[in-house]
Order: C-alpha cells, then sequence, then structure tokens
C-alpha cells in the first residue's frame, strides 16, 4: 500500500479541519504531495531522506536549518506493515506541537489502513461478482479460473446442491427527508447483510438494487436465515427486505434456478411484497403474471369490450374478490357485507355484458385474467 496524490488529497481533507498548523503530506520517496503552501507541492523534503536512512518514526527539528532544507517543526512517518509508505510534516515549536502531531500520525495511519481495507473488499466484492455471473450463466467450464478451487476457497462444495436467492430492499413507506442518509443506511446494511452471509459460507454479489446469493443451503434452511436477517432489518433499520430462494439445483443448472428466482422477485416486487418467498412455480397469480403482456392486454379488451370503464373496475374488482373467497357465495357476504341476492345479481350482469359466466369454471378463468390486467 503507497500513498498516491489522490491518497493524500483525502487525507489532507481529513485532518485539515482539525489541524490549525502548516502542515505537508509526503511519499515514501519524500516527493510532498499535498502542502498548506501549494509551492512546495512536487518537491522533494530533505528531512525524510535522513527519516529512510536511519528507519526513523519522528524527525523533531528545534530550529530552522537544523538539518539541511528543514525549518523548525517534526517529521513524522506514516508506516503500513512496518515500512516506511510516507510521511506527515507539521511546521511550528515542537513542544507545542509534537504530542498533537503524533495523534496525526496515528490517525493518517488509521486512514491509511481503512482505505487499503477499502480496496481489499472492493477486489474481494469484485472477484464474488465475476464468480457468480459464471455460475447464474452456465459457464462453469468455461472461466480464466478453477470455478471448484474458488468455491472451495469460500467454504462451498461445486459437488454438492446449490440454492440461489435474490434480496432487494424495499425502502419505508416515508422516505427520510436527508436523501444522503438514506443511501448511507442501505450501504450499511448491504454490507452488513453480505459480510454476515459471508461468515455463513455463503456467496453474495452486491448490484445497484439487488443482491444475489448462492448457497450450498438446503431451501428451507436458507429460508429461515434470510428471514432471520430481514426481522433484524425491518427492527434495526425501519424497512425491509423482499427475496425469493430458488429449488434446490446441482451446479450445473445454476442459470435456470437463477431464472427462476428472477421470474419470482418481479413478480413480488410488481407486488409490492415484503418478506422471503420460496418459489412456487404452481402459484396461480405467479403464473398468470408469466403470461405474454400484450396478450393479456388484448383479453382483457375484448372480454370488457362492451362495458363502459366504470363498468370495468367494477367488475374487475368483483371477479378478484370472488376468487379470493374461492367462490363460497357465504364467505364472500360475511367478508364483504353483500347480501348474496347481491353477489347473485352481480354475476348475472357481468355475464350479459361480457358472455362471460363466473359459474362456469373455464369461464371465470378467463375473466380472472382480464380482471388482473384491468
Amino acid at each position: 500500500m503507497l500513498i498516491n496524490q489522490q491518497l493524500a488529497e483525502e487525507m489532507t481533507r481529513e485532518i485539515k479541519g482539525i489541524v490549525p498548523f502548516y502542515f505537508n503530506i509526503m511519499d515514501d520517496t519524500g516527493t510532498i504531495l499535498t502542502c498548506t503552501d501549494q509551492k512546495r507541492n512536487g518537491t522533494k523534503h530533505k528531512g525524510t531522506f535522513l527519516m529512510t536512512a536511519q528507519n526513523l518514526d519522528e524527525l523533531i527539528v528545534e530550529q530552522d536549518n537544523q538539518y539541511p532544507g528543514c525549518t523548525m517543526g517534526v517529521l513524522f512517518s506514516i508506516r503500513f506493515g512496518g515500512k516506511i509508505i510516507g510521511f506527515v510534516g507539521i511546521r511550528g515549536m515542537p513542544e507545542k506541537i509534537i504530542d498533537y502531531g503524533r495523534i496525526i500520525q496515528k490517525m493518517t495511519e488509521l486512514l491509511v489502513y481503512e482505505k487499503f481495507e477499502n480496496y481489499r473488499q472492493e477486489a474481494n466484492d469484485h472477484a464474488n461478482n465475476v464468480l457468480i455471473e459464471n455460475m447464474i450463466q452456465g459457464n462453469q467450464e468455461n472461466t480464466f479460473f478453477d470455478m471448484r478451487q474458488e468455491l472451495t476457497k469460500r467454504g462451498l462444495d461445486y459437488k454438492g446442491n446449490f440454492t440461489i436467492a435474490i434480496i432487494k430492499f424495499q425502502p419505508p413507506s416515508v422516505l427520510s427527508q436527508d436523501l444522503d442518509l438514506e443511501r448511507i443506511k442501505q450501504k450499511i446494511m448491504r454490507r452488513q447483510i453480505l459480510d454476515d452471509l459471508s461468515k455463513r459460507n455463503i456467496l453474495v454479489s452486491n448490484y445497484p438494487d439487488y443482491s444475489i446469493v448462492v448457497s450450498n443451503q438446503s431451501t428451507e434452511d436458507l429460508y429461515r436465515l434470510l428471514q432471520s436477517t430481514e426481522n433484524y432489518v425491518v427492527h434495526q433499520y425501519k424497512t425491509g427486505l423482499v427475496g425469493a430462494i430458488s429449488r434446490e439445483t446441482s451446479s450445473n443448472n445454476l442459470a435456470k434456478a437463477y431464472m427462476e428466482a428472477s421470474a419470482m422477485i418481479r413478480f413480488l416486487s410488481e407486488e409490492n411484497k415484503r418478506g422471503i418467498y420460496q418459489y412456487r412455480a404452481s402459484e396461480l397469480s405467479f403464473i398468470l403474471k408469466q403470461i405474454v403482456p400484450a396478450h393479456s392486454e388484448n383479453l382483457c379488451q375484448e372480454v370488457f369490450q362492451h362495458c363502459s370503464q366504470e363498468e370495468r373496475y367494477e367488475f374487475a374488482n368483483f371477479i378478484i374478490a370472488y376468487m379470493d373467497c374461492d367462490g363460497s357465495l357465504k364467505l364472500m357476504s360475511d367478508r364483504y357485507f353483500l347480501h348474496k341476492n347481491t353477489i347473485q345479481y352481480k354475476i348475472k350482469k357481468i355475464y350479459k355484458k361480457t358472455g362471460y359466466d363466473m359459474r362456469r369454471l373455464q369461464d371465470l378463468f378467463v375473466l380472472y385474467i382480464a380482471a388482473l390486467q384491468e
């Protein structure tokens, strides 16, 4: 890890607000990268040569020119992994600034370590993203690295069953006025969830709007784990998650599992659902959502072609409610406070306007698909 111009400028911004003294930051060669006196940027600080030669942590200059080219003040080395990677210089009377300077030295080293950890984490995240992308695209044998080896390093068994999940953040119903705060909160949540799952030998890749999770855990085990994560997010951050988990499959069928989870998460997002769901190919509302939109819209126009806009809206709500009550007149009457004769009347009215009889199963199915598009 070396101190370059960009890192020096970031460090200067962090220190500038709390250091009332003239200071500069140098790289490992003694070249001044940032300085209170900008004219000195790019020049060499001669005091650093002595520090490098003698491997010093600090150099106290009691008076101007005590060392060639040095003014009164203190020089501090910045170390990373035990090696000098740069220097910080502060001008002033040593007895007044030395304790303060040592704090700045440690603060600077912490900033360097933090930056290094960020670089390392970004590199690791990128590697995980590449690995998962190859897995879900079916490129297990077509990559520039050994996928079996990479999975083993992350605690996953290539020969075992896999489960894929896609999770998205559902923002709170009332967003904070401070949008920057909302973005920071999401960033913290993502990092926390990623780190927590990674400790459990689960592979995660983060994208702007969603995360992909790959695990050797069973569908049920991953479901329980993500449910626990969702509960934590709701409690801690007052927001929620929506997630879709695929069926268990072998590594060769991960592309299909990913497509299943993708279809499910789109459906859940459109329905504004929250929580964690397992893929169910047999769920009726999910099946109907997979029908080509253009075909569904054409069907809706055909079924309700003789109805006014008000009737279309009225009929659609009634048909959906009827399906939700499994066609039970009693249940519908109790739930919506309707007289059975009123329900019968509405069924006959829909038949008269559309030609489809809700009491016939085939007609009801057609009406239901059309109603979902209204």
